[in-house]
């Protein structure tokens, strides 16, 4: 059944949804999380041929990150967090306009904060993040091809 159905009541705040299209989801997001990192775990064991000397090798070399991707971890949650307070906000004045043909505006939601103006701006500052910390990975040398761990790094 395509939509919502007996299962999944429309509540003012939108589709309760399935809780087992939730668990699926999660489910799968879980896999696909464990295969990645198991992926890696292996890997950092495996040695590879070197062709020049016929001997097997290990070539995994550790890739110091830059601190700037923990900055911009918290960049990105803060740019959630101020969609999220967009959507809610969007939502209450779409509730407050079907309600009333002319709603009064008080001061006080005139000087709420432009939280999609936000979103925008922290979305904007996470990319030229990204772009200066895989700057700063290039010039120390690690390329999506240049080693094995810079290729997990960049996927």
């Amino acid at each position: 059944m395509i939509g919502p159905g007996p299962e999944c009541p429309i509540t003012p705040h939108g589709c309760a949804g399935r809780a087992s299209d939730c668990w699926c989801c999660w489910f799968r997001s879980s896999c696909c999380s464990y295969r990645f990192t198991s992926a890696y775990i292996v890997r950092q064991g495996l040695p590879t041929l070197d062709p020049q000397t016929n001997l097997l090798v290990k070539d995994w070399i550790p890739v110091k990150l830059p601190t700037l991707l923990l900055v911009n971890t918290f960049v990105l949650l803060l740019s959630s967090l101020g969609m999220e307070l967009a959507r809610r906000q969007f939502r209450g004045e779409a509730v407050l306009a079907s309600g009333d043909a002319a709603p009064k505006i008080s001061s006080r939601e005139q000087s709420k904060m432009p939280w999609l103006a936000m979103t925008l701006v922290l979305g904007l500052l996470f990319l030229f993040g990204q772009w200066t910390a895989w700057k700063q990975l290039a010039a120390s040398g690690f390329y999506v091809s240049s080693t094995p761990s810079s290729s997990f790094v960049y996927y």
